[in-house]
């Protein structure tokens, strides 16, 4: 390089000289034919470069050097138009130039044929000067880089300075194809004793970047930067767009991204190729797709140091605060190692924590750790935990909560780019402390349920595809699950298993059950279920099928007196909604096996049940054969089935010979002699509707009752309603009134109870009649006329203390009659034992003492009429 300078040195002073002594007719032969070669073969063994020069003139003490072309092998290409250097003899014997002009230098950096190469002129800067020059111009530049993907340039490049010890200099461009981002530099530069540079002034886009001066320290090859604060008052994504525009990318940031950085203050060094970080932003707004969010006091610091080809990096990343839609993140902090080059980036002991907080009620601590490894063709990340702790969520309406619930999850996830796909590997585990539901409070702390996924993701098909699903709960039971999901349908089939029904029920879902339903709280089941299933969703329609299998299931409902015992074998089931019907059609057979099944006064004959599933309907092959007080129960044609979104069924039933003295009872109800048999027909369930157009006959008290029109509505509700048309023939009453204990009555009566509705046990609404027959014994008992009286509120109590009638037990009577009707709450009741006459409840003889009982008021309310039952007599036996 010192021959390369003093060539350069000589040369000049030789030209001055020559140029100065001889004649210019000689001139032009003296520059190009005996100093261009020279000049040009010395500049390419200097800056190992191919180096031409088109033309030297020289005029009025000014060097012009035209159409200079450097060409490296090491991809660098330039190009000068013109270079003007202006020089005195005085100067130049000084070893001093006055003017060093570049006129429209371009200047391109092409991109190395193998990535670990790196671009360089092979220059180096001399430590001490052999000259200096008083003004160095460049004027009108182009600097261009081209690098894969990267492309950038600075345009209209201008710079004004000085080659000394110690120069000032400025620098003005625009970076980019355009003139949005202008970029303006002020500084120095020292070369002697050591060689410095220090830009006291950076600015782009006319925003004075710099609050300290930057200072960059030159040794051999290598470089140092002191620490130098940049500071932007806002950045936005529009600046980002820009940036990246000007440095040649053509990434297109989403229309739907935006987001506002205020105050953002970098701080950075380089030293022994290290470099040190830390970038600090106050405040931040963030949105997408019109959503918006919000971020305090963002922290990035850590150090960057090249090795073996690659960058290694430490990190560390605080946010106080991250403001999202119904969501809040804060104390964020995150720490990583990273080793990255362009195709590659692998982190190593990264974690993330942070405390979150929904506006939903849900709060709790996020925890992540892990590694990864990324690049062009694949990614893999191996998560050692992610886990949300101490999480509470309690619902606005507070009746729906858990306290203190945690998940943990580890596993691996890999994908290949090209592929589009991701595959996960996961396993963890759920607990939590305490769980409300409603009325239903359960402590969950003895819990813990485990869980794993094995399977595919793909974002691009927006598909998840499960190999293997399992949710375990050691306590209860275990569900598997596989399939396919898509937005437009999924496919998952698997099985749920409860191997110990005493230890899973009875232990544990019983008595949590219980407190919802408390029906359940004696409900005792043995052996073990499952459930195998296959479920197929699309918009229009969903279809699921499979069995609940039992194998020796005990059950002891006592509040129910249900018991069935050593019950195995399968119900099928095939449920289906929507438009089309299942294609092929599903058809599924099952088979019960029992030693019995009983229901109080109800068993079961059979020891076997056969059953058909298809759409929507479960079928009983063959008729249930039950024994009920001594008679029997015919269920032939049993039918269940699903339509509408609600339960319907239909059967049809047959009851003969139900001994009534047995059945009433064991119903402790009062016992009553007879028989009840009944052609029910079919009887449909639907619309939460139990409804039969059949007959029920029940002989009882030496007649009969029928039933026709039965109509039981919303039986599962707390308000369920009875509907019928009852006729009685023949009763008699003597039989009737010691069953009820109403006080003795001798006669036989007809009549009927029709549109008799019942709400509970309330009646709702009837019409009704009661006549006695005009033949056979007709009397009535003291007790009976007294009870009579309360009701119609005829007045016949205090009489018969009277008198003769004190000493008298039993009266004769000629006729009892009455109708009676309910409606909205308004009671009639008008007698009928006397033609012609509205108020003859009873009809006394002819002979006397003539006993008559009428009703004075027609129309009471029925809430009346329920006070006056209930002040009847009816002790005795």
């Amino acid at each position: 390089m010192k021959k390369f300078y003093y060539i350069i040195f000589t040369t000049l002073l030789l030209v001055t000289l020559l140029l100065s002594a001889s004649s210019w007719f000689y001139a032009e032969q003296i520059l190009n034919q005996l100093l261009r070669p020279e000049i040009e073969k010395t500049a390419t063994q200097w800056l190992q470069a191919q180096v031409q020069i088109n033309q030297l003139t020289w005029s009025d003490g000014e060097l012009k050097v035209l159409g200079v072309n450097i060409k490296s092998p090491q991809q660098l290409i330039i190009t000068i138009p013109e270079v003007m250097i202006k020089v005195t003899l005085r100067n130049l014997w000084s070893h001093q130039l006055d003017v060093l002009h570049l006129k429209r230098p371009r200047i391109e950096i092409l991109q190395p044929p193998h990535e670990e190469e790196a671009v360089s002129i092979g220059l180096k800067i001399p430590d001490h000067l052999p000259f200096t020059i008083s003004e160095v111009i460049l004027s009108d530049g182009l600097l261009l880089f081209n690098h894969a993907d990267q492309k950038w340039q600075l345009r209209k490049l201008n710079f004004s300075g000085a080659l000394q010890p110690n120069s000032r200099f400025t620098l003005s461009s625009f970076w980019g194809a355009d003139d949005s981002a202008p970029l303006d530099i002020a500084g120095k530069i020292e070369i002697s004793p050591q060689q410095i540079l220090t830009l006291n002034k950076l600015t782009w886009q006319q925003q004075q970047l710099l609050t300290t001066p930057m200072q960059i320290a030159f040794s051999g090859a290598d470089m140092n930067l002191d620490r130098t604060h940049l500071q932007l008052e806002q950045f936005d994504q529009s600046k980002l767009q820009e940036l990246l525009n000007a440095f040649g990318q053509p990434l297109q940031l989403p229309e739907a991204l935006t987001f506002s950085l205020r105050d953002a203050d970098l701080v950075f060094s380089l030293h022994d190729q290290a470099i040190t970080f830390e970038l600090q932003i106050a405040t931040g707004q963030l949105g997408w797709d019109q959503k918006e969010g919000s971020l305090t006091e963002f922290n990035i610091s850590g150090q960057l140091t090249p090795k073996n080809n690659q960058w290694v990096a430490a990190t560390t990343v605080t946010i106080d605060e991250v403001g999202l839609p119904d969501l809040t993140i804060r104390k964020l902090l995150a720490t990583a190692k990273l080793n990255f080059r362009p195709d590659q980036l692998h982190l190593d002991n990264t974690e993330v924590k942070f405390n979150l907080a929904s506006d939903h009620g849900l709060s709790g601590q996020v925890n992540m750790r892990g590694s990864g490894e990324f690049s062009s063709q694949q990614g893999s990340l191996e998560l050692q935990q992610l886990s949300l702790s101490h999480c509470d969520y309690m619902s606005t309406d507070g009746m729906a909560g858990v306290g203190e619930a945690g998940i943990k999850l580890q596993g691996r996830l890999h994908g290949l780019w090209s592929e589009g796909s991701t595959n996960l590997d996961l396993h963890g585990t759920v607990t939590a402390h305490e769980a409300l539901l409603g009325e239903l409070y359960a402590n969950l702390s003895p819990y813990r349920g485990e869980f794993s996924f094995t399977g595919e993701i793909n974002p691009q098909l927006k598909t998840v595809t499960a190999t293997a699903v399992t949710i375990n709960i050691p306590q209860v039971g275990q569900l598997t699950a596989r399939g396919r999901l898509h937005r437009q349908q999924f496919s998952v089939q698997g099985d749920m298993q409860m191997a110990d029904l005493h230890r899973s029920y009875g232990e544990h879902l019983g008595p949590v059950l219980a407190e919802i339903l408390p029906t359940l709280a004696d409900l005792k089941l043995e052996g073990a279920i499952s459930l195998d299933y296959k479920l197929d969703w699309n918009p229009a329609d969903w279809q699921t099928h499979g069995a609940l299998q039992f194998r020796d299931v005990n059950v002891d409902w006592g509040e129910q007196k249900l018991q069935i015992e050593s019950a195995n074998g399968s119900i099928p089931f095939v449920i289906h909604s929507g438009t089309n019907p299942s294609a092929p059609p599903i058809e599924a057979t099952g088979r019960m096996v029992f030693s019995t099944i009983s229901n109080g006064l109800t068993t079961l004959k059979q020891k076997s049940l056969d059953l058909l599933a298809t759409d929507n309907r479960l079928t009983f092959l063959s008729p249930l054969q039950l024994q009920l007080a001594g008679g029997q129960v015919t269920v032939d044609d049993l039918k269940l089935q699903w339509a509408k979104g609600e339960p319907q069924g239909s059967a049809l039933i047959n009851i003969d010979n139900v001994n009534l003295e047995t059945l009433t009872k064991e119903l402790n109800l009062p016992i009553m002699q007879g028989q009840l048999s009944a052609n029910l027909g079919t009887l449909h369930y639907a619309d939460q509707n139990l409804m039969t157009t059949g007959l029920a006959r029940i002989q009882v008290f030496d007649g009969l009752l029928q039933l026709r029109n039965m109509k039981y509505s919303a039986p599962f509700s707390r308000y369920p309603s009875f509907e019928t048309d009852i006729d009685f023939y023949g009763l008699n009453l003597l039989q009737a009134t010691k069953v009820f204990d109403f006080g003795e009555m001798n006669g036989v009566i007809d009549g009927h109870i029709h549109g008799l509705k019942l709400f509970g046990t309330t009646p709702a609404a009837f019409e009704a009649t009661v006549t006695t027959r005009d033949t056979g014994k007709r009397n009535i008992s003291v007790k009976a006329l007294n009870n009579l009286s309360v009701i119609s509120q005829g007045g016949m109590t205090a009489a018969l203390s009277r008198g003769i009638y004190r000493f008298i037990d039993f009266y004769r009577f000629q006729k009892i009659g009455f109708k009676c009707a309910l409606d909205n709450d308004n009671f009639t009741l008008l007698g009928t034992a006397l033609s012609g006459s509205n108020k003859y409840l009873v009809y006394g003889g002819f002979l006397p003492p003539k006993i008559d009982i009428t009703t004075t008021t027609p129309t009471i309310s029925f809430k009346e009429m329920m006070n006056r039952l209930s002040r009847i007599d009816r002790t005795g036996n």
